[in-house]
């Protein structure tokens, strides 16, 4: 599992390549951290981690860059959570995985936004920059205005990766299933 936690952290960084080579406004950074954490709790924080130890120590990220890190481990335990409460994966468990991912995450992203905002003088992403710059310009509150802005955003990103990770998830597991059988 943590061989699988490693390779997904490098498809993550495709990801995030191209992501930042085509100015998305998305995140796009946690797809195959959901396809990882469906997989097992290991090859998730693996995948999470190594990530973002890539990005920070790799492409210069600052080290404070590392406190996002928080998001993508809560989204590999949520999933694994929620799992663990369930026999099988429905339509209804990915929408639930979907919405709670984007709940938790989005709070999440704000409390850390503070954080870092009121310690380092961050500044925030495109994604959610413009939005927070307004918010802020009519005296609503920091905490405030960096949540506001990553709900559409988290819900747009979470709707892609949620899904299409586990699809990825259940397309891999099925291959490697059948590989064991023919062993």
């Amino acid at each position: 599992m943590f061989f699988l936690g490693v390779v997904f952290a490098f498809l993550n960084l495709g990801l995030h390549y191209l992501n930042s080579f085509f100015s998305i406004p998305l995140y796009m950074d946690t797809l195959f951290t959901v396809t990882a954490a469906f997989f097992s709790l290991a090859s998730g924080i693996v995948c999470a981690l190594v990530f973002h130890l890539v990005c920070t120590l790799v492409y210069d990220f600052p080290l404070y860059s590392m406190a996002w890190s928080v998001c993508s481990l809560t989204v590999v335990f949520i999933i694994r959570f929620y799992l663990a409460k369930r026999d099988e994966n429905s339509l209804f468990d990915i929408l639930a995985i979907f919405f709670i991912t984007v709940l938790v995450v989005s709070f999440e992203g704000a409390v850390i936004f503070t954080i870092l905002e009121a310690s380092a003088d961050y500044a925030d992403d495109s994604q959610v920059r413009f939005m927070y710059t307004l918010l802020r310009s009519f005296k609503i509150p920091v905490f405030l205005s960096a949540l506001l802005p990553r709900f559409p955003v988290n819900l747009v990103d979470k709707a892609i990766c949620v899904p299409l990770g586990f699809l990825c998830y259940k397309g891999l597991d099925r291959i490697f299933r059948r590989k064991n059988a023919a062993a």
